[in-house]
């Protein structure tokens, strides 16, 4: 199963480069779910997503794929700290 989960990230890394989207937000966000994850040690993954590789791998291999790619538009969301996601401007 993690190899289909590595799939995804790959398939929608490049979705997000074709639409002229920076792909790097995956990358950002999978960083901030594996922050979460140390900070909250009782932190518990809900059945469905047992079959994810961890956080850590998949934050590296995105990390990979951007590896001489670009440049990207800038971002067009904020990370909000208080939040685990981003949110609009």
């Amino acid at each position: 199963m993690e190899g289909q989960e590595f799939e995804a990230d790959r398939v929608g890394f490049y979705l997000c480069e074709k639409a002229g989207y920076n792909p790097s937000a995956m990358q950002d966000f999978i960083e901030r779910l594996l922050e979460y994850e140390k900070k909250h040690s009782k932190f518990s993954v809900h059945p469905i997503f047992s079959s994810h590789p961890p956080s850590y791998e998949r934050a590296r291999k995105i990390g990979q794929l951007m590896k001489g790619r670009g440049p990207y538009p800038p971002k067009v969301l904020t990370y909000n700290p208080g939040r685990l996601f981003y949110s609009p401007m």
